[in-house]
């Protein structure tokens, strides 16, 4: 089966909300090994999109070595976080089968130009809306917030999208049918997800924050196109928080993976990641995680290691029921908590409460401290 997931743009370095959404599909990936699934992982990376182009201007560096930089220093981070991928593709590794695409829309009347940009026409799709279930209301003002120009003056829907558009000096320029410029922003996972992951996608996810417009219209994207890929579900995971508000680098309240890496264990950090996060509520980062974390793993391992412990079986069934149901990701380390606990204070006579705790870790990515 096949996980697609809509990784980074790599316009700075990843912070801890960054490694709760990537561990939350990492984890899931991991328990459906686990039940015997085979899951092929794709983990993409936008690196030709908008809020690249500010960011490189003001750091007065050019473009592609912002992207560079900010790639080079996500994938150290991802690999010491044990946050596998069987293919991360880049965007600008896919631009010739993105202007393929666009052509094919355009060849079933699914596009318009304006001074050069190339729109996506969405009043053919009478299923638009499908995946946020936004009003049109909200679509248009949460386009206006996240990138779209639902004002811009000649367009046939404020909702309609773009497909392409003229570069400006110092943006990357690529040729194409209908003019040299770079593609939008939501055309590469219609691409890279057919090119990855054929004709389904069984679990689509991402962020809360793409579900508009950017799922949105991908969805809408595949519709028109031939051979494109069908999602079975789509899954998004919550904004995490910190100090009262989300955590975003426009706002600047983000705590850097990096930073937390130079101070703990790469396996601290991942497990101070998921003890307060569920992809459905979100959670608020708060800066004692990671010794909370450290003093936790510890116990894990103790516990891991001793001979033997107290019946396993009903703490094994409810940390399961917990990632199985909604990927409830504190909770399932709460639950393992129990079963720690047990073993260390009460001890016990099941040799395999040991295996069972290092099953837990497993599936949560924790089998490699490091």
């Amino acid at each position: 089966m096949s996980l697609y997931v809509c990784g980074v743009t790599p316009y700075d370095s990843a912070h801890t909300g960054h490694l709760a959404m990537a561990a939350t599909y990492d984890v899931i990936a991991r328990r459906l090994r686990s039940l015997g699934a085979r899951v092929r992982v794709v983990r993409n990376i936008t690196d030709v999109d908008d809020p690249l182009l500010p960011r490189a201007a003001r750091l007065n560096i050019p473009y592609w070595d912002l992207v560079e930089q900010e790639v080079s220093q996500w994938n150290a981070d991802i690999r010491r976080l044990n946050l596998t991928s069987d293919v991360e593709p880049r965007a600008s590794q896919h631009i010739d089968h993105m202007v393929s695409a666009i052509e094919e829309m355009s060849a079933a009347g699914r596009t318009y130009e304006i001074e050069g940009t190339i729109y996506f026409r969405i009043s053919p799709d009478s299923r638009f809306g499908e995946v946020s279930h936004f009003d049109r209301a909200r679509m248009v003002e949460t386009s206006r917030e996240r990138g779209g120009d639902p004002d811009r003056a000649g367009k046939e829907d404020p909702l309609d999208f773009i497909l392409w558009q003229p570069s400006r000096p110092g943006e990357p320029q690529y040729d194409a049918p209908f003019g040299r410029g770079r593609p939008g922003w939501h055309i590469g996972c219609s691409v890279m997800s057919r090119e990855h992951c054929g004709m389904r996608v069984d679990i689509h996810g991402g962020g809360a924050d793409l579900i508009f417009p950017h799922h949105e219209c991908e969805a809408a994207q595949d519709r028109s196109m031939q051979h494109s890929t069908d999602v079975g579900i789509w899954f998004h995971s919550a904004l995490l928080d910190y100090k009262g508000e989300k955590m975003s680098k426009s706002r600047g309240n983000i705590v850097l993976a990096r930073d937390l890496l130079a101070r703990y264990n790469s396996m601290t950090v991942r497990l101070a990641t998921l003890s307060h996060y569920t992809p459905r509520g979100g959670g608020e980062w708060q800066d004692h995680y990671a010794d909370e974390a450290a003093e936790r793993l510890a116990k894990w391992t103790r516990a891991a290691e001793s001979q033997y412990g107290p019946d396993p079986r009903r703490v094994e069934a409810e940390f399961y029921s917990r990632l199985d149901n909604n990927v409830e990701l504190g909770e399932a380390v709460a639950v393992a908590d129990e079963l720690v606990d047990q073993t260390l204070t009460y001890g016990g006579s099941d040799s395999r409460t040991p295996r069972v705790i290092r099953d837990f870790m497993a599936v949560l990515g924790l089998e490699r401290s490091r």
